[in-house]
């Protein structure tokens, strides 16, 4: 009797560390991560908007890809870290094809982790997209192109103001032993994410939330090909 009774108490402890383990975001850890992001800025109308003075909105519309638990873990942490840069963050689920304020758009093209309560590893690859008109359209093309698709060229659009269009690529590696839960893993992993996604947007957030967005106007140069202003870097952190 007093063996089918001890049995039933290790079953319900070991039941509730299970559970524990799957549903509950603990843990203590040591992590070695490494991330090499690069940047792709194009920009044109420059002299326009020094003179516009516009002030139209400062608003940014945050839209994660994806509808899997990591994704929705990355929102979380992008909101947290971008919250403090922006006039007004709006996470919004659906992608439309312009918003009326700044659009910060995140796809992960890449997730593989490899969870174990003692030690996990990880390798991510995520795409970032800015546009300060509010247009999506070339996010759609770019997370095309990471798909297999035909390069993207960005090209002088005659009927927008001055504009800014950023493209940011992350390719995250990590290795954390410890004692933690997969929602823990998870949120250490998405929070790296988004300081790195935070740091490549933090000039273009913060000169939009001072300036908002330029009003259209008719230039010249239509259709003309912009080149990218490009930015590498790599780093590793221990904690």
């Amino acid at each position: 009797m007093n063996g089918i009774y001890f049995l039933i108490i290790a079953v319900v402890v070991i039941a509730g560390v299970g559970c524990s383990f799957l549903f509950m975001d603990f843990g203590a850890s040591r992590s070695e991560t490494s991330v090499n992001s690069m940047t792709a800025k194009f920009e044109w109308g420059e002299e326009e908007a020094k003179v516009s003075g516009a002030k139209v909105s400062g608003d940014i519309y945050l839209y994660v890809d994806g509808g899997e638990e990591f994704d929705s873990v990355l929102g979380d942490e992008l909101e947290r870290e971008l919250e403090g840069i922006a006039w007004r963050l709006i996470e919004v689920a659906k992608l439309k094809d312009e918003f009326d304020g700044q659009l910060v758009a995140v796809t992960v093209i890449r997730n593989d982790i490899d969870y174990t309560p003692l030690y996990s590893r990880a390798e991510i690859n995520v795409l970032y997209f800015f546009s300060s008109s509010g247009e999506s359209e070339y996010f759609k093309k770019f997370k095309r192109e990471k798909s297999g698709g035909k390069d993207v060229i960005v090209r002088h659009n005659c009927s927008k103001g001055p504009q800014i269009i950023k493209k940011g690529e992350i390719s995250l590696r990590d290795t954390s032993y410890g004692i933690f839960s997969p929602k823990y893993y998870k949120r250490h992993l998405a929070d790296r994410l988004a300081r790195v996604i935070q740091a490549g947007l933090k000039q273009e957030l913060k000169n939009g939330a001072r300036t908002g967005l330029a009003p259209k106007v008719e230039q010249s140069g239509c259709g003309i090909i912009i080149h990218p202003k490009f930015s590498l870097n790599r780093h590793k952190t221990v904690s």
